[in-house]
C-alpha cells in the first residue's frame, strides 16, 4: 500500500455513491452529505443509485375539466365558473367566491348566502384550487381556506387567512395529493391546510426557480417547474435543476475532520455501467482548497464487460495534497451511468470525512 507525503497510507475512499444528488446551494460544501450537491444540472433521476445525464419532461397542468360556461341566473359578470364537489363555484377577480346549490350545473341557484367574501386583505383573487375536501383561495400575498367545501349542506365561509402564501399568476400554483404548491418570488411553498413549508429552503435565493409556472407528475409525485426544475415530493422534496443546457454534477467538498491535517489524492475511480457497446466519455475537473477548477480532462472508456459493468480509474497528472478536495463531472456520455465515484487518497474512509 502506497503512502502519502504525510506518511499516511493511500486507499480507496468513496467520494459519492448516493444518486441522484439533490441540489443544496445554501449549505457550505464541506458540510453536505453524500446525496447532496452544491452545483448540478441535467441529471437523470428515474434510476435510483445512478448518476447519468437526463432531461426535464413535461408535467400535467392542474385539471380544468371542471371549468363551466357562465350559468344562467349568475350573480355577477366577469366570474370564472367551476363545478367542484357537486356544485357550482364562481371565482371573481375581486374578493368574492360564489357557490350554488348542490347538483345544479347550468343554472346558478343560491345556497344560503351563496357567496363568501375573502377580504381580510385588499388584493384581488388570483386563483382558487380545490384540495382534499377544501378550497384554497390564493391572492398575491395571502391565501384563504374554505374548509369542508365538499359538505353537501353548504353554508360555507373561510376559516383563516394564510399570510405570505400567494402567487402573482394562477399558473404558479398547483395541487398534488391534497397539498397546494405555490411558486413565489422567494421560492416554492407547500400548504396542506394546516401549515406552510418552504420546500425549496436548500436552494433559497436560486434565481432559476423564481416565479416559474408549476405543473405536476401525478404518477411519480413530482412538482415540475416548467422547463427549469423538478421537485421530487415523494423523496424528501429533492430538488433537481434543468435550467442550463448540458450536464454538471459536483461533489461535496471532502476534508479531514480536523481540517488542518492535509490529505493526498492520487487517483480517481468510477464504477459504472453501459447501456450499449458504444465508447463512452467522462469529462472531469478537480478543485483543491476552494481554488480554481483544474483544466478539464476527458476520459475515453470502452465497453468491455459482458455484464455491462466496468471499473475505470485515472491517475491525476500530479498527486495533490490539500485540506479540502472536490471534483465535478461536466460531461457524461448518454450510454453511461455511474454507480460510485472513488478516490485513491490518504483519507481513511467514510468515518474520516464529514458527512
Amino acid at each position: 500500500m502506497a503512502n502519502a507525503p504525510t506518511g499516511r497510507p493511500l486507499q480507496w475512499t468513496p467520494i459519492a455513491e448516493k444518486f441522484p444528488a439533490t441540489l443544496n446551494t445554501v449549505t457550505d460544501p464541506e458540510l453536505l452529505a453524500d446525496g447532496q450537491t452544491p452545483a448540478a444540472y441535467g441529471m437523470g433521476i428515474d434510476v435510483p443509485g445512478r448518476l447519468y445525464a437526463g432531461a426535464i419532461y413535461a408535467g400535467t397542468a392542474r385539471a380544468t375539466a371542471t371549468t363551466q360556461t357562465e350559468p344562467t341566473n349568475h350573480p355577477a359578470d366577469s366570474v370564472s365558473w367551476y363545478y367542484w364537489f357537486g356544485r357550482l363555484w364562481g371565482v371573481s377577480g375581486s374578493s368574492v367566491i360564489y357557490y350554488g346549490a348542490q347538483g345544479y350545473v347550468s343554472t346558478f341557484i343560491r345556497d344560503g348566502t351563496g357567496m363568501i367574501e375573502v377580504d381580510d386583505d385588499t388584493g384581488g383573487i388570483i386563483t382558487a384550487i380545490p384540495f382534499g375536501d377544501s378550497v384554497c383561495v390564493l391572492k398575491a400575498a395571502a391565501a384563504y381556506v374554505i374548509p369542508g367545501a365538499a359538505d353537501k349542506g353548504g353554508g360555507f365561509n373561510w376559516s383563516h387567512v394564510v399570510q405570505g402564501f400567494g402567487v402573482a399568476v394562477a399558473a404558479n400554483a398547483t395541487e398534488l395529493d391534497g397539498t397546494v404548491y405555490a411558486n413565489r418570488a422567494d421560492g416554492v411553498f407547500a400548504f396542506d391546510g394546516n401549515q406552510i413549508v418552504e420546500i425549496t429552503r436548500p436552494v433559497r435565493g436560486y434565481a432559476n426557480m423564481v416565479s416559474v409556472a408549476l405543473l405536476a407528475d401525478y404518477t411519480k409525485k413530482r412538482i415540475i417547474g416548467t422547463s427549469k426544475f423538478i421537485i421530487d415530493c415523494a423523496d424528501n422534496n429533492n430538488f433537481y435543476d434543468y435550467s442550463t443546457a448540458g450536464f454538471l454534477w459536483t461533489s461535496r467538498t471532502l476534508t479531514d475532520r480536523k481540517e488542518t491535517r492535509p490529505i493526498t489524492v492520487r487517483t480517481l475511480g468510477f464504477a459504472l455501467e453501459f447501456s450499449d457497446t458504444t465508447i463512452g466519455t467522462i469529462t472531469w475537473q478537480i478543485q483543491t482548497d476552494g481554488g480554481a477548477w483544474s483544466a478539464a480532462r476527458t476520459e475515453t472508456i470502452r465497453y468491455s464487460n459482458a455484464d455491462d459493468r466496468a471499473w475505470y480509474e485515472t491517475q491525476l497528472t500530479d498527486a495533490v495534497t490539500c485540506t479540502r478536495f472536490a471534483m465535478r463531472i461536466t460531461a457524461l456520455s448518454a450510454n453511461m451511468r455511474i454507480k460510485r465515484v472513488m478516490m485513491y487518497s490518504s483519507l481513511a474512509g467514510s468515518e474520516s470525512y464529514r458527512t
